[in-house]
């Protein structure tokens, strides 16, 4: 009777898109079942992980400050980074009291520190991305902020 079980809840497995990616792993790229299953693992780590449940804040994943400068990025180890993009009453007041600037680089600071705090660097090009405008924006945004005296860790300006 176990072995009816265990047949069963197998067949019941093969039919979750784990299964399925599984199967597909062994078939169509020849892997064994060990290595398939290291890699349905993996995929549901780094695609389904922990979604933080608060609003405004999104997983990302980045540079790890450990990285060396001077190799491509795709080829550097990532870390995966909850970031703050939606900072609740304080962004409200400073978009009302400064403006949309202000309140883009008060978003760089915070979310730049997060990233350095777990493990991470996020480039000039992540900010962009994450805020909807053009690197170059960025650039001047993290110059304003140097110059004012605060300290942004990318990993531009951490690595150069």
């Amino acid at each position: 009777m176990i072995g009816v079980c265990s047949e069963l809840s197998d067949r019941r497995l093969s039919k979750t898109p784990e299964g399925v990616l599984a199967n597909r792993l062994q078939k169509e790229f020849e892997l064994s079942p060990a290595v398939s299953a290291a890699i349905v693992e993996l995929a549901g780590e780094c695609l389904l992980g922990a979604i933080p449940q608060t609003p405004g804040r999104l997983l990302f994943y980045c540079a790890s400050r450990r990285a060396r400068h001077g190799v491509p990025l795709s080829e550097q180890d990532k870390v995966r980074v909850v970031l703050t993009l939606v900072g609740g009453r304080d962004d409200a007041e400073v978009l009302d009291r400064q403006g949309s600037s202000s309140l883009r680089q008060l978003r760089i600071l915070r979310m730049t520190e997060e990233a350095y705090g777990q493990g991470g660097l996020l480039t000039q090009e992540d900010l962009a991305y994450l805020l909807h405008v053009s690197s170059r924006t960025i650039r001047n945004d993290i110059k304003t902020l140097v110059a004012e005296g605060n300290t942004v860790h990318t990993r531009g300006y951490d690595h150069d």
